[in-house]
């Protein structure tokens, strides 16, 4: 099994900082949190929302077989502007947009507060049709999806 932990460099409402339940990791200990952490084991992907992000996200986790993971990549362009219509989810401009939104017939999971570190996993044949997610390393995130396919 590899393991791989995807994190936020911090969510802030009001000041205080969520707080990701579960061992801690290299990130953790330098006072980051984890939003995501991303399992791959054997021929499935594992995407487990950690923390207050399941509260804002109203999801906990993902489990995803690799073959339908068609790729991975950075897009800014894909992170500006609309995120589609929100059915459920939180959005607070500028802040965080993470749950279900539905944009040009397409349904996105997201889970992102800083764009900057986002990674947009493409899928085919599952329930969502991308995932746009925060991740501490997307090259590491990106290379752990798409290897070995």
């Amino acid at each position: 099994m590899r393991e791989l932990s995807v994190t936020a460099n911090h969510c802030r409402f009001g000041g205080w900082h969520a707080a990701a339940p579960g061992p801690l990791g290299e990130h953790e200990k330098k006072g980051g949190v984890v939003m995501i952490h991303v399992t791959r084991d054997g021929d499935k992907v594992l995407f487990d929302v950690k923390g207050l992000h399941k509260l804002w996200a109203l999801k906990s986790r993902l489990e995803i077989p690799r073959t339908n993971i068609r790729g991975a990549r950075r897009d800014a362009a894909a992170l500006r502007g609309w995120k589609g219509w929100r059915v459920p989810g939180t959005y607070v401009p500028g802040l965080i947009t993470a749950g279900t939104f539905y944009l040009d017939g397409k349904r996105i999971f997201w889970d992102v507060s800083d764009p900057d570190k986002a990674v947009v996993v493409e899928l085919e044949d599952e329930k969502y049709n991308q995932l746009v997610i925060e991740v501490e390393d997307p090259d590491a995130v990106i290379n752990l999806l798409t290897s070995g396919r």
